[in-house]
C-alpha cells in the first residue's frame, strides 16, 4: 500500500517579505498625496466668470406712415416703379412783357445802352432802342432816329419754349417808318441758325403810311417766302394806322402753323423753335426811324 505523502501548505502573500514591503510603500505614497491635497480640497470654490452671451442684432420693424388719399390707401408693401424717361421736362415760360428781366436784349450793332428799372422790375426800359414796358406791356417809340448802319434791335427770351406751345400775342402798329417790326421763333437767342420772322411792312421813303402787310422770312432775312396784304387780313375795316394783329403760332415741333386775326397764314419748317423775339430790324442808313408799336396780351400755353 503506497503511502501518500501530505501536501504542503502554500504561505499567503502577506506572509511573503517582498510583497508586503511594496503594498505598505504604495499605501504611504497614497496617504502622502492625501494629506498634500487637503488644503486645495477644503479651499472654497472659486467663482467662475460665465463667458459673454452673443446675442445676434435683429434690426426693429420700422413701420411707416401711411397717409391716406382721396382714391385709396397705400400700404407699407406697396412697390412704387421708378419710371426712367429721356424725355425733358418742359421749359419754363417766356415771362411777361410787362417787364424785361427774363429777356436777352439783342442789339446787333452793340450800341451804347442804359438799363432803367423800377419796383418789382429791375430791367424795366433801355431808353436807347426805344424799350419800355409798363402794365400795358412792351412798348418800341423811336422819334427821328437815326442808325449808322441797318441792325437788328429787341428782345429774345432766355427761357426756352415747350416742344409744343402755342403763342399768342397782340400788335398794335401806331407808327412803323423806315424799320419792319419783328415777331420771331428761333432755335437760339441769337438767330443762328434757323430763324422764321413775322414781319410787319414799314412806309418807306416818301409814303406816308405803313400798309399793314405782312412778310414772312425764314434764315434768309432779304428775301420772304410769303407776302400778305392788308386787305386780306384787316378785320376791323381800318385802311389807315393804328393796324392791330391778334397773332397765333402753333409750334408742333418743328412745325410753325401762323394765324393771324384769325386767319391762317400757312405753315413754316423751324428747327426746334426754342426762342421768341421781338423786336425791329431798320431799312435804311441814309433816313430816320419813326415808330410807335406795342406787343400786349402775351400767352404761351404749353401743349401735350
Amino acid at each position: 500500500m503506497k503511502k501518500t505523502r501530505p501536501r504542503k501548505k502554500s504561505k499567503s502573500v502577506f506572509q511573503n517579505p517582498v510583497v508586503m514591503g511594496a503594498i505598505i510603500t504604495g499605501v504611504v505614497g497614497v496617504l502622502i498625496a492625501l494629506i498634500q491635497m487637503a488644503p486645495q480640497l477644503n479651499r472654497p470654490e472659486t467663482e467662475r466668470t460665465e463667458p459673454p452671451t452673443l446675442t445676434s442684432f435683429v434690426p426693429a420693424t420700422i413701420t411707416p406712415t401711411v397717409f391716406p388719399t382721396l382714391e385709396n390707401t397705400v400700404t407699407a408693401t406697396t412697390t412704387v416703379p421708378v419710371i426712367l424717361s429721356d424725355t425733358p421736362a418742359p421749359s419754363p415760360l417766356p415771362p411777361s412783357v410787362t417787364c424785361l428781366n427774363g429777356w436777352w436784349t439783342v442789339n446787333t450793332l452793340k450800341l451804347p445802352t442804359n438799363q432803367e428799372s423800377r419796383e418789382g422790375c429791375d430791367v424795366s426800359n433801355i431808353p436807347e432802342l426805344g424799350f419800355s414796358t409798363s402794365a400795358d406791356g412792351f412798348l418800341v417809340t423811336l422819334q427821328s432816329q437815326r442808325f449808322k448802319e441797318i441792325g437788328i434791335f429787341g428782345i429774345s427770351s432766355k427761357a426756352r419754349l415747350p416742344d409744343n406751345a402755342v403763342v399768342r400775342l397782340r400788335v398794335d402798329a401806331y407808327e412803323l417808318y423806315n424799320a419792319e417790326f419783328w415777331i420771331g421763333l428761333s432755335n437760339s437767342p441769337d438767330f443762328n441758325p434757323d430763324t422764321m420772322i413775322l414781319s410787319l411792312d414799314p412806309a418807306l421813303g416818301d409814303q406816308k403810311f405803313q400798309s399793314g402787310n405782312i412778310r414772312v422770312y425764314r434764315n434768309n432775312f432779304n428775301s420772304e417766302l410769303n407776302s400778305y396784304l392788308w386787305p386780306r387780313l384787316n378785320t376791323q375795316a381800318r385802311k389807315t394806322p393804328p393796324f392791330y394783329y391778334n397773332i397765333e403760332l402753333i409750334i408742333t415741333g418743328g412745325n410753325v402753323n401762323i394765324r393771324v386775326n384769325d386767319i391762317p397764314l400757312g405753315s413754316q419748317v423751324v428747327n426746334i423753335p426754342r426762342h421768341l423775339f421781338i423786336g425791329f430790324r431798320t431799312k435804311t442808313i441814309n433816313g430816320t426811324v419813326d415808330m410807335t408799336v406795342k406787343v400786349s396780351e402775351l400767352e404761351i400755353e404749353a401743349r401735350p
